[in-house]
């Protein structure tokens, strides 16, 4: 006899579902067979090429994060975009542009406190909205539209529920500009910049003619 752990896990499993029969056009024309097998062939192909690029690309963004870091301590001040250029002699240049740009990947209230305690208050900007319950609108309208003067009139349950806040962390804008400022002993530029996460573009990328 099952225990009763198994005896549970038999009836949390869902049936599996039957396969749906669906009907069949069978098509017997030689340029649509040819257009259909050359899709399916490209579209595998272009499948392979998109994770290879992602690939690529996250490579070639890393190196870019670097010599942005390098740039900046060489030059002693944000320079905004710049161009990276691939050469190896005898063979055409590659070449893009790279942007560093004032946005920052998204954080949540434990990671802010981390950076608060690591560079100061300053480096993280908190923004809340305060939102009203549409239906609980729509059930006080009238005793809303009147300034709530009658404040009785609502259901003491309610009034909590009435308003919510939404609260969320950034990185403070123009914190890429002044990066610089945060280094220390313990913490070289590359570790800044890792720290506050900005977001970078990779665009013009191509090869000489």
């Amino acid at each position: 006899m099952d225990n009763l752990f198994q005896a549970a896990k038999k009836k949390g499993k869902k049936p599996a579902a039957k396969k749906a029969e669906r009907e069949e056009v069978v098509i017997n024309e030689k340029i649509f067979h040819q257009d259909l097998t050359r899709l399916v062939k490209v579209n595998t192909e272009i499948s392979k090429l998109s994770a290879e690029s992602k690939i690529l690309s996250s490579e070639i963004k890393d190196r870019a994060r670097t010599e942005f870091a390098k740039l900046f301590k060489s030059t002693g001040k944000f320079t905004g975009s710049f161009d990276i250029i691939g050469t190896v002699t005898g063979k055409k240049n590659a070449s893009l542009m790279f942007l560093p740009t004032d946005r920052y990947i998204k954080i949540d209230e434990d990671r802010a406190e981390e950076l608060q305690e690591e560079f100061g208050d300053e480096i993280v900007t908190e923004e809340t909205v305060f939102t009203m319950d549409s239906k609980l609108i729509e059930k006080y309208g009238s005793v809303i539209s009147d300034l709530i003067k009658n404040c009785k009139k609502i259901e003491v349950n309610d009034k909590p529920k009435l308003i919510s806040a939404t609260v969320t962390h950034t990185v403070t804008k123009g914190t890429l500009q002044v990066a610089d400022k945060y280094v220390t002993k313990k913490m070289p530029l590359d570790e800044v910049l890792d720290n506050i996460s900005p977001v970078y573009q990779m665009k013009n990328l191509k090869i000489d003619e």
